[in-house]
């Protein structure tokens, strides 16, 4: 069994694209670390006939999103940064080189550095 992601055809007609998406890697890029599967290997892999074929990315993974952000959060407050979680922004702006000020819609924050975590949902992109 080799480390890394599956991703599985859970209709037929799925299974060509896959395989192809594979193969386009491996010719547009040179990546070697993507391996179509059939039926028969995806069985073997996981136990169930369920699926028509697939790829295993040997260099891909997966993490949890919200397990990621909380370790970031903790480990940021242990080493003194304050979190203000449900404050919307309504501006920021540099006032020198080691502060920043932080307008919400109820007050100000003043801070040395400031961290945009915000996904890809920005309204506008942040200069």
């Amino acid at each position: 069994m080799s480390d890394g992601e599956l991703t599985l055809a859970h209709r037929a007609r799925y299974q060509q694209d896959l395989w192809d998406h594979t193969a386009h890697l491996k010719a547009r890029y040179g990546y070697e670390d993507c391996h179509p599967l059939n039926r028969r290997e995806v069985s073997d892999r996981i136990g169930s006939q369920a699926y028509f074929g697939g790829y295993l990315d040997t260099r891909a993974g997966h993490l949890h999103p919200l397990n990621l952000a909380q370790g970031l959060a903790k480990a940021a407050e242990s080493q003194g940064a304050q979190l203000f979680e449900l404050s919307a922004v309504t501006g920021f702006e540099a006032v020198s080189a080691d502060r920043m000020d932080v307008r919400t819609t109820t007050r100000r924050v003043r801070a040395q550095k400031v961290v945009l975590a915000c996904n890809g949902y920005l309204k506008r992109p942040c200069a």
